[in-house]
C-alpha cells in the first residue's frame, strides 16, 4: 500500500511538473506589455532654485515612444483648467532631466518646478508610437535614397498617439 501511495505521488509530481514546463513558454504565462507609458508623482524636492515636483516617466510598452508635455492643468475653483506647453520653449526650459524619446522598458526622472499661482496642478505628456514597418524592403529602399534620412538619422513617429496625466500635484 505504502509502494501505491508514494508511486501516485510520483506520477502528480511529474504531471504538474510537466503542466508547468509546458505553460512556460506559452502566450497566456507570460505578462502582457501595458498599452501606455506611465507618469508617475515621486514626490516634491527642494533645489537652491526653489521646489520641484519630481516625475518618473515609464514606457512599459513594447513599442519605442515619443513624449512631449503637452499642458500643465491647474485646479481652479474646483475644475482643471488646462494652459498649453506646446510652442513654449521657456516653460519647459528650467525642468531637469527631460527626455523625448523612451525605448521599451525605458524611464526617466523629471523635475519640474510649479506654477507661479500656487494651486494644485497636474503634468500633461503627448505620446506618440514609432509606426511598426510594414514592408521592410520598401522602408530600406525609402530610407536609402532619401538623402535626409540617411544624413540626419530621422525616426518617425507616426504610430498611435495618446495622453497620459501625473497624480496631482498639491501646494
Amino acid at each position: 500500500m505504502k509502494r501505491l501511495i508514494i508511486l501516485a505521488c510520483i506520477v502528480v509530481a511529474l504531471g504538474v511538473s510537466v503542466v508547468l514546463l509546458a505553460r512556460r513558454g506559452s502566450v497566456a504565462a507570460r505578462p502582457v506589455p501595458a498599452r501606455d507609458a506611465s507618469l508617475l508623482l515621486l514626490g516634491v524636492t527642494n533645489l537652491p532654485t526653489g521646489s520641484s515636483a519630481v516625475f518618473l516617466l515609464r514606457n512599459s510598452t513594447g513599442t519605442h515612444i515619443a513624449c512631449v508635455p503637452e499642458a500643465i492643468e491647474q485646479r481652479i475653483a474646483g475644475a482643471w483648467v488646462r494652459v498649453p506647453l506646446t510652442g513654449k520653449a521657456s516653460a519647459v526650459r528650467d525642468w531637469i532631466g527631460l527626455q523625448e524619446e523612451l525605448k521599451p522598458g525605458e524611464a526617466f526622472t523629471l523635475l519640474v518646478p510649479p506654477p507661479i499661482n500656487g494651486t494644485s496642478w497636474r503634468l500633461v505628456f503627448m505620446c506618440q508610437e514609432q509606426s511598426q514597418v510594414v514592408d521592410p524592403v520598401t522602408d530600406l529602399v525609402k530610407h536609402l535614397t532619401d538623402t535626409k534620412a540617411v544624413k540626419n538619422q530621422l525616426r518617425q513617429f507616426s504610430g498611435r498617439r495618446y495622453y497620459i496625466s501625473s497624480p496631482e500635484v498639491a501646494h
